[in-house]
């Protein structure tokens, strides 16, 4: 078993740094427009990625689109609507070694 999860660990991360990448790349060639769609993209295959394979649950994932990030909080069990909040497009680099996952 601890083998497997050790396998199912590296297997997270390579995806994420892949990801992680692709979204640097996107961001530096046209310095935002289509690039934040791509990230947006990324960010979202992300966080299925992360709520999928270790539970992350959706309100704990950040996205970002065109410096305006949208956070679905969860109240009494309900999801409500986005909260839109104002902040740069970032890349969180994440240690997906530890059992915590921080908000960016």
């Amino acid at each position: 078993r601890r083998i497997m999860v050790e396998e199912e660990g590296c297997e997270i991360r390579e995806k994420v740094n892949m990801l992680r990448e692709t979204a640097e790349m996107s961001l530096s060639c046209d310095g935002g427009g289509s690039g934040h769609e791509s990230l947006s993209r990324v960010a979202e295959e992300c966080r299925l990625l992360l709520e999928e394979r270790l539970g992350v649950p959706r309100n704990d994932f950040y996205l970002s689109n065109n410096g305006v990030a949208a956070h679905n909080e969860r109240v009494n069990g309900k999801e409500e609507q986005p909260v839109q909040r104002q902040s740069p497009p970032t890349i969180k680099c994440m240690d997906l070694s530890s059992s915590m996952c921080s908000k960016v």
